[in-house]
């Protein structure tokens, strides 16, 4: 109940629950497909509350120390975020205190404007259940 229908331009295409995400086994999770209406632009989100594995929060802190090495805290982004050239697509993980894992791939959308859709979906409220 808590993912919106749209998400800026974007309208849900696709929403299940309990589908694994590539690579891990937390079934606590949420998948969320949100697209225009040509299919251009796609965002494919996995939502994985960590909350009874917290041990699936260690390579997310682990890209997140990799990413931010050496940086300063002020300079450091809220999210980590990879560009595939050739795909077009746009890779954004994001965690939300140390319970919460938003893995986005985002086609024909660049790091900054997928998390500008990242930021409409109300995270806080699933931490409150």
């Amino acid at each position: 109940k808590w993912a919106p229908n749209k998400l800026g331009d974007l309208s849900i295409t696709s929403q299940e629950h309990g589908n694994l995400p590539r690579g891990q086994k937390n079934k606590n999770n949420m998948h969320l497909i949100y697209a225009n209406e040509s299919q251009k632009r796609k965002i494919d989100l996995y939502i994985v509350d960590c909350a009874k594995s917290p041990n699936d929060m260690e390579m997310v802190n682990f890209a997140y120390a990799m990413e931010n090495n050496g940086k300063d805290a002020k300079d450091a982004k809220p999210y980590v975020a990879q560009y595939n050239e050739p795909n077009k697509a746009t890779q954004l993980l994001y965690k939300v205190e140390e319970r919460i894992v938003l893995t986005a791939s985002g086609i024909n959308i660049n790091a900054e404007e997928l998390w500008t859709y990242i930021q409409k979906l109300d995270l806080d409220q699933l931490l409150k259940k």
